[in-house]
């Protein structure tokens, strides 16, 4: 699969004044006007393996084009509003900070351990901190303190339900998970 414009804007300074300014030349030397996009898009595929024309979709997610507040997104698997997400993006980050330096995190991870019953973390310590043991194969570490991407996910819907519910700050969130 190619990669889309952004990818060249980033890496090898095509700009979209750049693409148009492409498009105009070709246009000038006689290539049709509705051919003048495909042959600049096969060029931009034999130079950059770049699309030069992204969807609106591509460009939404970028930023460079407005999203409608209230268009519909997945956000960690859970479906709600763009301006939900906007707003549970820090709010989230604010969590895992919390959570990486706050001992009640642990009855959170049990929490996931009894009702998955798979291990949250990709290590454990058998007893002194010089013999870790891998617990699972190490995909990704998600979390500086070595979760599973999977425990990640988990606690990341667990905030998102307390946030739709409405407790809207980290305050309230962790105050929901305390009362459990």
């Amino acid at each position: 699969m190619s990669k889309d414009i952004l990818y060249a804007f980033d890496h090898y300074g095509v700009t979209p004044d750049s693409v148009k300014a492409a498009e105009k030349v070709l246009a000038d030397n006689g290539l049709e006007t509705d051919e003048v996009q495909s042959v600049l898009q096969a060029i931009g595929y034999a130079l950059f393996d770049c699309e030069l024309y992204p969807s609106p979709e591509c460009l939404k997610q970028r930023g460079i084009l407005p999203r409608d507040p209230d268009e519909k997104v997945v956000y960690c698997g859970v479906e709600m509003r763009y301006s939900q997400q906007k707003e549970l993006e820090p709010l989230l980050q604010e969590f895992w900070v919390w959570f990486d330096c706050n001992n009640f995190a642990t009855n959170l991870e049990g929490d996931y351990e009894k009702e998955t019953g798979k291990s949250c973390v990709w290590w454990t310590n058998e007893g002194d901190d010089s013999h870790w043991r891998n617990t699972l194969p190490r995909d990704e570490d998600y979390h500086t303190n070595g979760f599973t991407e999977e425990f990640a996910e988990w606690m990341d819907k667990k905030v998102i339900e307390e946030y739709l519910k409405g407790k809207t700050t980290l305050k309230k969130i962790i105050a929901a998970f305390k009362k459990k």
